[in-house]
């Protein structure tokens, strides 16, 4: 399905039950939705080849599921969650041997061509910490450093389930109504 713009992206924190923590939002007032890149959603493809050929091809499920975000600005809250970063008393962020990231669910929010919004949906993966790139500035202005974040996926222990698409041109499809489907039940608070 084509999609034209990238508006926002929503962002859930689980718990070890795989219930909404807390709620993040990347969108036009706080981190900046730039891209994002979804692959490994399809079945891996096995040729099983009998009587001198090809003879079935067995597919089923998911590859590996990976989604590549480009984000202006990882904002601390949305980077610690997504991290599993820590804090010292002195106010360092750090990354050490013992962090655990915690599990996440995301709703991308786009549109399709015809200007209906599109929502892309993953139920439950990690994100690794973003890769830090800084720059001089030179002649030509000053220009952003954006983050760029990692996150692996994998199924829904409750129903298997990996990724969702859905289009407002579909009656009754909203943006709250598919959060809290990707998110595993009633959306929490922000």
């Amino acid at each position: 399905m084509a999609t034209v713009g990238f508006k926002a992206m929503h962002f859930a924190q689980l718990d070890k039950d795989d219930k909404v923590v807390k709620e993040f939002e990347v969108n036009a007032a706080q981190g900046g939705a730039i891209g994002a890149k979804l692959t490994g959603i399809g079945a891996t493809n096995n040729t099983v080849f009998a009587s001198n050929g090809a003879f079935y091809v067995a597919a089923q499920g998911v590859s590996s599921p990976k989604l590549a975000l480009d984000i202006a600005d990882l904002y601390p809250e949305l980077y610690k969650a997504m991290t599993g970063s820590a804090t010292t008393d002195e106010g360092y962020v750090t990354i050490g041997t013992d962090t655990k990231p915690a599990y996440m669910s995301i709703v991308l929010e786009t549109n399709d061509k015809d200007g209906n919004s599109l929502y892309i949906g993953l139920m439950k993966g990690k994100f690794t910490a973003p890769d830090e790139e800084l720059k001089t500035a030179e002649d030509k202005g000053v220009e952003l450093q954006t983050d760029s974040v990692e996150g692996d996926f994998v199924a829904r222990s409750k129903d298997g389930l990996v990724v969702a698409k859905a289009s407002t041109a579909t009656e009754g499809v909203t943006l709250e109504a598919f959060k809290e489907f990707v998110f595993g039940g009633k959306a929490a608070g922000k």
